[in-house]
């Protein structure tokens, strides 16, 4: 039972809360998702998010391109820029890391503000407040895990403009279609896709509106019209993106088209949202699960821009496209976020006490499990480069890393795959890992990247061929013959240390099998050695 002072204190604070505004409301419930979900930034000396470490090394080159001559700048006026540029800009003033860590609270924290403003606009206060219990998980969530922030600040930017587009579709006015263009272009700059993405929903809510197709022409005027000058920016990024990533040596080697299959797909709903890094985080799950539930219940609700017709097509976009494709990375589940947003505005007015209660506990187990694996990932990244204070930083240190483990405490993200940047971060060695694949990335080689210097590559190399048994049953696999593959394993290796020997001084191992070093040749000599790590330095 509650004691009479206890009950007294709750009495008034919810008193206190009735009499605050709607949007002072959502802006409160912004403030708290902030915390929850963002608080263990304030502890990290560097956010062990997949691909940040190759996108600072990228903001190194463009900060000293004379350091770098094997990379040449793309510009910044191109699609999925907004992240390198602001952290450009914001690292001539407080370094690099620092400014990547500036742009992931950004990140954080737009999402943690826009979402219950979203929710609000879109429903009504009682259901604000349901949706506040389930929302955390959605602030730090897997995207911004992986490091792709450009596509995560979109998200709530896509919010933001869907926003403003329902008050378009109540009463358009001019001023408003000026406001729409100019989000429709800040949201091309920070992701190409996800304008593409709330245009289509745009599009379907003006024909699906009731009336004729008089008054269904004017509401897609009044929605799609000021989205129609960035049209054309998409356009010629998504023919640049398809067309020369596949034709132009200089961009490198790119992976094909994979599918994915239909468990991996309902897996991924939750996956690749609101999991973190490992299971540490799958208390998640409850919040995740309770939404759904809420979604089909409410399914037949009316709401703008979130109907029937829109889930239907997001759902054929998830199911139908591929999962990956050349120059495009993920490609199906950029409508995940969609998805979960079409969810959160069908949540009821009301749950039971019980209800709200474990979706609270669970919101606070996900936050402290989050910050378990953020911290334990940063502990990877640490003993990842460890090797740095022995490379020299004089000049731009000639070094290749050949990664076999790029998970050690994540399960969820491969948190080490492209920290081979840190090393350009750390020490300025020359990069090994950028995004150049493309000319809508921020650089591109400047000459066509041999085996070693192509980090896609490299990848496949090692892992078809860390040990002579995995390069045997990878022979097998791929329907060729494995006659005395063993020593073919050796020869093989010993011709691609021969291209390291002419391009690279330096050789950071990491997590490599312990019979790897026997193809490590006598011209390159262990410098330094801790725990998963070894560096080579090629011997005089």
């Amino acid at each position: 039972m509650v004691d009479p002072p206890r009950r007294a204190a709750v009495v008034s604070v919810v008193a206190r809360l009735d009499r605050l505004s709607d949007r002072t409301l959502a802006t409160l419930i912004g403030a708290v998702l902030c915390v929850v979900a963002g608080w263990p930034m304030f502890f990290l000396r560097m956010p062990p998010y997949q691909d940040l470490p190759d996108h600072l090394a990228t903001v190194c080159v463009l900060l000293d391109p004379a350091r770098y001559p094997d990379y040449v700048s793309n510009g910044f006026f191109k699609a999925n820029s907004l992240f390198v540029f602001s952290t450009y800009l914001m690292a001539k003033v407080i370094g690099v890391i620092p400014a990547g860590r500036a742009f992931a609270l950004a990140v954080i924290g737009s999402t943690a503000f826009t979402l219950p403003h979203f929710v609000l606009s879109f429903t009504d206060r009682r259901r604000l407040l349901v949706a506040s219990l389930v929302m955390a998980p959605m602030v730090h969530n897997w995207w911004t895990l992986m490091g792709m922030l450009n596509f995560a600040l979109a998200f709530p930017l896509a919010l933001l403009l869907l926003m403003v587009l329902a008050r378009q579709a109540a009463r358009p006015t001019a001023l408003r279609g000026l406001a729409i263009a100019v989000l429709g272009a800040v949201l091309w700059y920070a992701h190409g896709i996800v304008i593409l993405l709330v245009a289509m929903l745009a599009s379907i809510e003006a024909l699906t509106r009731p009336g004729g197709w008089r008054a269904k022409a004017s509401s897609a005027i009044a929605l799609v019209g000021p989205l129609a000058p960035v049209g054309v920016l998409i356009a010629t990024t998504i023919v640049q993106h398809a067309l020369a990533t596949t034709r132009e040596a200089t961009f490198g080697h790119v992976t094909g088209t994979y599918f994915e299959d239909n468990f991996s797909a309902l897996y991924d709903l939750w996956a690749h949202w609101s999991l973190g890094i490992s299971p540490l985080s799958a208390a998640g799950i409850v919040t995740a699960i309770a939404l759904a539930v809420f979604a089909v219940r409410n399914a037949r609700a009316s709401v703008p821009f979130f109907s029937i017709w829109a889930l239907v097509a997001l759902s054929t976009i998830y199911w139908a496209f591929p999962n990956m494709m050349p120059g495009f990375g993920y490609v199906n589940e950029r409508a995940l976020p969609f998805l979960w947003a079409w969810a959160l505005v069908r949540v009821p007015a009301t749950v039971p006490k019980w209800l709200a209660s474990l979706l609270v506990a669970s919101s606070l187990l996900w936050s402290a499990g989050t910050a378990c694996e953020l911290f334990r990932a940063e502990g990877d990244l640490d003993d990842f480069t460890a090797a740095a204070p022995a490379i020299p930083d004089a000049q731009p240190a000639r070094l290749l890393t050949l990664n076999f483990a790029p998970r050690v405490s994540s399960t969820n993200t491969w948190s080490l795959l492209h920290a081979s940047g840190m090393y350009t971060v750390l020490r300025g060695a020359r990069p090994q890992d950028l995004w150049a694949d493309s000319p809508s990335m921020p650089i591109r080689h400047t000459s066509p990247p041999s085996l070693v210097e192509d980090p896609v590559r490299v990848r496949e190399l090692l892992a078809a061929a860390p040990t002579p048994t995995a390069y045997c049953a990878a022979l097998q696999t791929a329907g060729l013959p494995d006659y005395d593959c063993e020593a073919r394993f050796h020869a093989m290796w010993r011709g691609v240390w021969e291209a390291i020997e002419e391009r690279y001084d330096y050789v950071i191992v990491w997590g490599a099998p312990a019979s790897f070093a026997e193809t490590v040749p006598r011209s390159f000599a262990p410098r330094f050695s801790r725990g998963r790590l070894t560096m080579f330095a090629k011997t005089p």
